[in-house]
Order: structure tokens, then C-alpha cells, then sequence
């Protein structure tokens, strides 16, 4: 297998338990682009029967350095702490973050705790300087069809909670 393909190649063994925790990529790795590219890089996961939480972490040209399964939760829901997420991006040196979860249910809708985590995430990185680029949320597709998907980034949530993280950070 050519350099290349072993940082593009990802596993895919939900339904035997098994799962790669963690992805650490050279300087190649893959490139996010957009909400699109996530939800396709993670289409092939988004079929789990348990709801799983993943971080993108990206160097300062939106390259993966890291592609880490941060929990692993039940059928409808995955514990986050936000104090994990920011601890690993300033240990592999990320500038921005990705965030992805799968719902297990097939709708991508995002539910109020979905949009909380997510906020709290946004407020912890402001604080030391990293950015969350987006949350996209795959819902569970057939086999061979594109997963549905929600991008926070799509609907303004994104730059909504960061400006709030900005105005708190600077009125402190």
C-alpha cells in the first residue's frame, strides 16, 4: 500500500466492535475544504449502531493532522467533554478543529445538546486561539447512498457561537 492510501485509509469495522481510535496523518493528509468533504469522509461510519463523536484536527492550511474517535456513546447519544477535544488540539498543535458525529436515527437534525457541546467546544478553543471550523452531523444512509447531513457552518451557527466566544473573550 502507497504512502498516500495508508493516510487516506480508514476503518470501517463498526459492526465487529472494533474501531481505529485514532488517525495521525503526515503533512500529505487529507485537505478539508468544506462541510461536503467532511460528511464524505466520514460517510462510510455514518451507518454505526452506536452514536460516535470525531475531531478533525487541522494544521494552518486545513490539512488532517489528527483523526480522532474522541467517544464513543449508545444508540442516540455520546458523552463529550470539551476539556478532551482542546487538550488533544494543543497536543498535536492543531490551528482549527472539525467536529463530526453520526445519529444513529438517520436525521442529521441537530438536537439542543448537539448545538450546546457544540458551543462550549467554540468557547473553550477562543480561548487558546483555535478555531472550530464546523459540526457536521451524518445521519445513518443505505448501503451506497450518500449520507444526509447537517453543517452548522451551513446554517451561521458556527460564526454566530464564535462571535459570541470573541465578545466574552474581550470583554474579560
Amino acid at each position: 500500500m502507497k504512502k498516500e492510501e495508508k493516510v487516506m485509509a480508514r476503518s470501517n469495522h463498526w459492526s465487529s466492535g472494533e474501531f481505529v481510535v485514532l488517525k495521525v496523518c503526515d503533512s500529505s493528509g487529507p485537505m478539508v475544504g468544506s462541510s461536503a468533504d467532511v460528511a464524505n469522509y466520514f460517510q462510510d461510519d455514518a451507518r454505526a449502531i452506536r452514536e460516535w463523536f470525531r475531531v478533525l484536527y487541522l494544521n494552518s492550511k486545513n490539512k488532517v493532522i489528527l483523526n480522532k474517535l474522541e467517544f464513543l456513546g449508545t444508540v442516540d447519544s455520546s458523552p463529550v467533554y470539551p476539556r478532551e477535544v482542546i487538550v488533544t488540539a494543543l497536543q498535536v498543535g492543531a490551528s482549527s478543529i472539525v467536529l463530526a458525529h453520526n445519529h444513529p436515527s438517520g436525521d442529521p437534525e441537530p438536537s439542543y445538546c448537539d448545538k450546546e457541546i457544540t458551543k462550549a467546544i467554540i468557547f473553550a478553543a477562543a480561548t487558546l486561539g483555535i478555531k472550530v471550523l464546523d459540526h457536521v452531523i451524518v445521519g445513518a444512509s443505505k448501503a451506497g447512498d450518500k449520507a444526509p447531513y447537517y453543517a452548522m457552518s451551513e446554517h451561521g451557527e458556527i460564526e454566530g457561537y464564535s462571535i459570541a466566544a470573541a465578545s466574552y473573550i474581550n470583554v474579560k
